[in-house]
């Protein structure tokens, strides 16, 4: 009967259904599986995915807990102070499970993970389970030691292309001097499948203690992380790489900062976000600014800050959704608890986690597509 349906209006109709029933309207019938399986159809339903991200209070979160991956569903204006959501687990990649993994980042479904001790990158959507291996990284380690590599991972909207950034620090290992530390920026093409060096890196590597703490964020089309000047009293201030141009950019930080202990950058509904720490009476503190509008020094806005009860003190806050109501945010205490933040009235709630899970090491959002990663079918 299939045959009968216009293809458009059946298009406009598989549109309408989550990745699940996809997967399984596939095995209809051979004209179905080649339309859902089309590049065009996979782009539509991305698309319109983003559209229902945007337009709903509903977030979907991937947490990673002892190398095993998390879902957890969440609706921010829905909650009261009695906030709880169910997670449920995950089928790791093929040939992966068990093995040490870090969550780099996410990016239109596909998430990008390390594992560290394969010395392996790959590309995960979990909502298809499809993945793939990127190729080794071309470094050669003759004569060198290596830094922590600082990854970053996104989408060139120009080119419909995915990319990783990979910057290093090199130095010969008879070296202390970091001055002669010398940074390259490695990016991979998922289109071409290829590792490349950049143009000369300008910027050489922080002494900031927490520089190497957190991976790039992607925001606008671009990765960050936070860098400082080699000198007493130094100015922090944010490097940024355009997917598309390949360009490097100085972007401000906040000028009403003082007296932070430390300062990590993060990402928030799309929106730059830096988070400095503070220590406060004996409490802990820590203040959210918010870039408002891209690359713009004035547009840094507070948007709340968060005090922890005394004895109670937290090393890292990782903002992950504001609620369209802007009243309800999201936030995650070192790498495990999750809490909501009033930010009308100040207080703090905690978030109760059922199912396969009661806390995350790491998390962020994501959105459920058919996003395929190279060379799966």
């Amino acid at each position: 009967m299939s045959d009968y349906i216009p293809c458009h209006l059946l298009a406009n109709v598989l549109l309408m259904l989550p990745c699940d029933s996809l997967l399984r309207s596939r095995c209809v019938s051979k004209s179905w599986r080649a339309l859902i399986d089309s590049s065009d159809f996979i782009k539509m339903h991305l698309h319109r995915a983003h559209q229902e991200a945007n337009s709903s209070n509903g977030i979907q979160i991937i947490g990673l807990k002892q190398n095993t991956f998390y879902t957890l569903n969440l609706d921010l204006e829905a909650h009261s102070s009695r906030t709880s959501g169910s997670a449920k687990q995950l089928n790791c990649p093929l040939d992966y499970s068990g093995n040490e993994v870090r969550l780099i980042g996410s990016c239109n479904s596909l998430l990008c993970l390390r594992y560290p001790y394969r010395r392996e990158i790959v590309l995960w959507n979990p909502w298809i389970q499809k993945s793939w291996k990127l190729p080794s990284f071309p470094v050669e380690n003759s004569m060198y030691g290596r830094a922590p590599f600082l990854l970053g991972f996104g989408y060139d909207r120009v080119n419909d292309d995915y990319k990783v950034l990979n910057r290093i620090s090199s130095t010969s290992l008879f070296d202390t001097d970091r001055l002669s530390w010398c940074d390259e920026v490695f990016v991979y093409s998922l289109k071409m499948n290829t590792w490349r060096r950049t143009e000369h890196f300008l910027f050489k590597v922080s002494d900031y203690d927490c520089y190497c703490t957190v991976d790039c964020v992607l925001a606008n089309g671009a990765l960050h992380w936070l860098m400082k000047e080699r000198r007493l009293n130094g100015v922090s201030y944010i490097i940024s790489f355009d997917l598309s141009s390949e360009e490097f950019r100085k972007l401000p930080c906040p000028r009403y900062l003082e007296n932070f202990v430390h300062q990590n950058l993060r990402v928030l509904n799309g929106c730059l976000c830096l988070v400095p720490y503070y220590k406060v009476n004996g409490r802990y503190a820590t203040d959210l600014w918010v870039m408002e509008e891209y690359g713009v020094d004035k547009s840094w806005a507070k948007l709340t800050s968060v005090t922890m009860p005394l004895g109670s003190k937290f090393r890292s806050l990782t903002p992950l959704a504001l609620s369209k109501n802007k009243r309800q945010l999201l936030l995650q205490i070192d790498g495990e608890k999750l809490i909501l933040h009033d930010l009308e009235t100040k207080c703090i709630s905690d978030l109760a986690i059922r199912g396969d899970a009661s806390y995350f090491q790491s998390s962020c959002t994501c959105i459920a597509s058919l996003v395929r990663p190279l060379g799966t079918d």
